[in-house]
């Protein structure tokens, strides 16, 4: 039963907001996947080891709670200045979820056929685009891919699509149809887009 709430100030809260950073993700092997859908993705396919609920919130994400406890998932409440502190969003979903690091070689993953290229469309808060990059690359995902300035989103190691061998779907400046490979790239994954 979850009768303890859980302050901003638990060992296991500032250490789950650690994993904001990639270096602690690395070390730890593991993310936290924010938001209802992330949460229920993650329970759906066995992959969240825990599950925070702001106090607050508890009510509107009963599913998931009850789905977590049903498979077994510890389900813990937070208060809502944790669930500030686990957020990486102004306004915090309520819900999150601690899960492990995908670590299956790519061989594997290319054998079973699916490819995962993350899509922005018109990313317009600066933030954006580096959450984008690190949950897609916590995804598994071959390459982020945008329409935008690539001086702006050069920053990020975003460079022309065409250079990757990744053709453009529309009439765009090549400057302009940019993507990113991530950790999962290999250069035979281009091809028309």
């Amino acid at each position: 039963p979850m009768t303890e709430v859980l302050s901003e100030r638990s060992s296991r809260v500032v250490s789950y907001a650690k994993l904001h950073r990639a270096a602690e993700r690395r070390d730890q092997g593991r993310f936290v996947a924010e938001g209802a859908n992330a949460v229920a993705s993650a329970l759906a396919v066995g992959r969240a080891e825990a599950v925070l609920v702001a106090d607050e919130e508890q009510f509107r994400h009963r599913d998931l709670v009850e789905t977590a406890t049903a498979a077994g998932v510890p389900v813990s409440v937070i208060t809502g200045r944790a669930a500030s502190k686990l957020a990486e969003t102004s306004t915090p979903a309520g819900i999150f979820a601690i899960c492990p690091l995908l670590d299956v070689l790519l061989d594997a993953v290319l054998s079973a056929g699916p490819r995962l290229l993350a899509i922005a469309v018109e990313p317009r808060e600066p933030g954006n685009a580096g959450t984008l990059i690190r949950c897609a690359d916590a995804m598994g995902a071959d390459a982020v891919v945008l329409l935008g300035d690539p001086e702006y989103y050069g920053f990020f190691g975003f460079v022309p699509a065409s250079g990757l061998g990744i053709a453009s779907p529309g009439e765009w400046e090549d400057r302009n149809f940019q993507a990113k490979p991530l950790r999962a790239w290999r250069p035979q994954m281009a091809g028309d887009f």
